[in-house]
């Protein structure tokens, strides 16, 4: 356990978040855990910071279970980080460093779960870019939830189990 910050004021904790280095590395430059979770965490303490009475003294320690503790007002708020990114998207986003796929391009839907491709594959369909078919009415929301609940389940679903 270590603890990132330790602060007693809003003016603590604002000076203190801009100091981090909330940097994350592309894919294929060497982007670790320790990059999205200390940019996620951040974020959030800074979203909290001018959108809510935050209490002080407040004291955020890293750690691996859950990743960070949450300390204000007596009481400790475990916090979880998972980058919920398709297995296919993320080797895309390797790839497309390596290829000469287009600049811009059309984001693929995705299925949680769904059985890993061939670079070779993910090569052709990063270089045909298709826009593949739209998300309707509520289905952005829908997947997304069924996608954030594969994620839990898989990582947590054991403890959740009983």
């Amino acid at each position: 356990m270590q603890t990132m910050l330790l602060v007693k004021n809003e003016i603590e904790l604002e000076s203190v978040l801009k100091s981090i280095d909330i940097s994350v590395p592309r894919r294929s430059e060497g982007r670790t855990k320790e990059h999205t979770e200390r940019y996620a965490i951040a974020h959030l303490l800074s979203v909290l910071l001018g959108r809510t009475q935050l209490s002080y003294p407040l004291e955020l320690v890293r750690r691996e279970r859950p990743d960070f503790l949450l300390k204000v007002s007596g009481r400790e708020i475990g916090i979880e980080h998972t980058e919920a990114v398709p297995q296919n998207e993320a080797h895309k986003a390797v790839l497309r460093d390596r290829v000469d796929g287009p600049e811009v391009y059309f984001i693929s839907r995705h299925q949680p779960g769904e059985p890993s491709k061939r670079a070779k594959h993910l090569i052709e369909e990063i270089k045909a870019n298709h826009a593949g078919s739209g998300w309707e009415g509520d289905s952005v929301e829908r997947e997304w939830s069924e996608a954030m609940l594969h994620f839990v389940y898989a990582r947590h679903g054991h403890e959740l189990m009983g």
